[in-house]
């Protein structure tokens, strides 16, 4: 087993239906609706009256429907995971899906047209939209609901790049340009996103920011890319969230000198990957040095896996900053972990290797290795459910280069109500027997079907939920 901690099951269990009659149904559907309506009433309120006070740029006065109305719609299109605009439109323009909602939140008072969405998305301005939204993750962490999460008390963040998507003609001035072929050349929309994780590979998008070009860019000018966006995210991420204590985990893209330099100010903990041809001379280093400091190693058995580490620590690493010319140096920690396993007659081996910012100890080595560095590939994880399991990622949703931004990020926040809905204890178990989307769908026809009793979900408006998440 990969990661024994691991609380979502990797496969949904191969069992018939759980209900002995026809009427246990639709209790457990109108459980699971309660469950979905109190933590959309933990968090829409708050939302609603941020939106509010957002600068709508439309011309108000013949406009019909408000902004409130128009962005929660917009999420609700990603969170129900609906694969374009015209099929969000059928579903959520259907009276029982509307009436629930009225029910819950009474301040949706018309039902717009997705298109309508769309044109706003176009004019809305991106920044101000994803600040709204960053409000209630810093809520949630002002309350310590991800405390459970902390390891050595930090919070896990995963920052990686991803494509979104791509055309083959010029669509979009700020779109990157990548050579296919000899005389091919195609427009991506590429973005950088930081995710907050935790040991049980429950994970939640942070921030994201967007590598664009400038209008003047052309052919002959460098283009922007991920290290560049990284450091705009990562100024972006210490103004958003100045006292929270994060450590980032890293792939092999991140071991250099400016990057360690942006992390240093900020106080933040780091353990980045590092490849057989990342800073070579470091690692010849750390390697003679193990030779005579023998003492510092450890074994470990972690679930089906057998675990050697060795460590160096207070390695002098220097750099040539690009502008000034001028030397830098900083002291970093070198740790390789060699694990091997047997899976049927056939015994297997990986090594793994980081750079940490902080000592390596015999009693911090498995915290630092096991439940800290290894779940930088929870990023891959969860970039493959966004493109491939219903958020659908890949598709821009329009070709308005500020209206894929504003989806961007209406999904984004779609994703973290689906965490939090589906990682509440009360629907646990109906997430473990009918996996993400399974779950996701038994909601959505819930919530759209003749199965939902309208007064009773009015009476969770004056109940105050509080959900507890799992782990």
């Amino acid at each position: 087993m990969r990661n024994p901690e691991r609380l979502i099951p990797s496969t949904r269990p191969n069992a018939k239906s759980p209900y002995a009659t026809s009427t246990e149904e639709p209790v457990a559907r109108q459980t699971d609706a309660d469950a979905l309506a109190e933590v959309l009433l933990t968090q829409l309120p708050p939302l609603l009256e941020r939106f509010a006070r957002l600068t709508d740029p439309r011309r108000v006065a013949r406009c019909r429907h408000r902004v409130t109305v128009l962005l929660v719609y917009a999420i609700f299109l990603f969170l129900w995971q609906f694969a374009s605009r015209r099929e969000a439109h059928q579903t959520l323009s259907n009276p029982p899906v509307w009436e629930g909602l009225r029910a819950v939140f009474p301040e949706l008072d018309t039902i717009p047209h997705t298109d309508t969405v769309a044109r706003l998305f176009e004019q809305l301005d991106p920044v101000a939209f994803e600040d709204a939204l960053r409000d209630p993750i810093g809520r949630l962490l002002r309350k310590q609901k991800f405390q459970r999460w902390m390891v050595q008390k930090h919070y896990l963040v995963v920052i990686d790049g991803s494509q979104k998507g791509t055309h083959d003609a010029p669509w979009a001035s700020e779109a990157l340009r990548r050579k296919t072929g000899p005389d091919t050349v195609s427009y991506q929309v590429y973005v950088v996103e930081a995710i907050l994780t935790g040991p049980q590979v429950l994970t939640i998008p942070l921030m994201a920011e967007f590598c664009e070009n400038e209008a003047s860019t052309d052919a002959t000018t460098k283009q922007d890319g991920e290290l560049k966006a990284f450091h705009r995210l990562a100024m972006r991420l210490k103004a958003a969230f100045p006292r929270v204590p994060f450590c980032l985990l890293l792939d092999g893209l991140y071991p250099n000198g400016p990057w360690i330099a942006r992390c240093r100010p900020y106080r933040w903990d780091f353990l980045i990957v590092l490849q057989e041809g990342n800073l070579q001379d470091l690692q010849e280093d750390a390697q003679g040095l193990h030779k005579l400091l023998p003492q510092y190693q450890r074994s470990h058995t972690w679930g089906n896996r057998h675990q050697s580490f060795w460590w160096v620590n207070d390695l002098e690493y220097e750099w040539q900053e690009t502008v000034t010319r001028h030397r830098r140096h900083t002291v970093v920690h070198y740790v390789v972990c060699q694990e091997t396993w047997q899976a049927g007659n056939k015994e297997h081996s990986q090594r793994w290797v980081w750079l940490s910012s902080a000592p390596i100890t015999a009693h911090n080595v498995l915290d630092r290795c096991n439940r800290m560095a290894r779940h930088r590939w929870d990023v891959e994880e969860h970039l493959l459910v966004d493109k491939h399991c219903g958020y659908h990622d890949e598709h821009l949703f329009s070709k308005n280069w500020t209206a894929i931004k504003n989806s961007h990020t209406a999904m984004r926040f779609a994703h973290l109500l689906n965490v939090l809905i589906l990682g509440s204890v009360v629907l646990w178990t109906t997430f473990t027997r009918r996996g993400m989307q399974g779950t996701i769908r038994w909601l959505d026809e819930s919530w759209s079907g003749n199965w939902l009793d309208p007064q009773r979900l009015a009476r969770l408006r004056n109940a105050r939920p509080q959900r507890r998440l799992v782990g």
